[in-house]
């Protein structure tokens, strides 16, 4: 059945999409947020900054990069 977007797309908040990646591939969305992370220049962020401001979008895919990083 076709999304509301047609082609089996449908439009899903970004927490949701999120979540969905670090369920389907942990390793590959923290590496990805890590070198997303390490790429800011202006301004430098660390991992706590960076979740913090995600945290205001994406606040349960936040807690759940919290929890799995430790």
């Amino acid at each position: 059945m076709a999304g509301p977007l047609g082609q089996d797309i449908s439009a899903v908040h970004p927490d949701d999409f999120l979540l969905d990646q670090l369920d389907l591939y942990p390793g590959r969305t923290i590496e990805c947020l890590r070198t997303q992370i390490e790429a800011y220049q202006r301004p430098q962020m660390t991992i706590v900054e960076f979740l913090a401001v995600l945290g205001k979008t994406a606040p349960r895919f936040s807690s759940a990069l919290v929890e799995r990083m430790g």
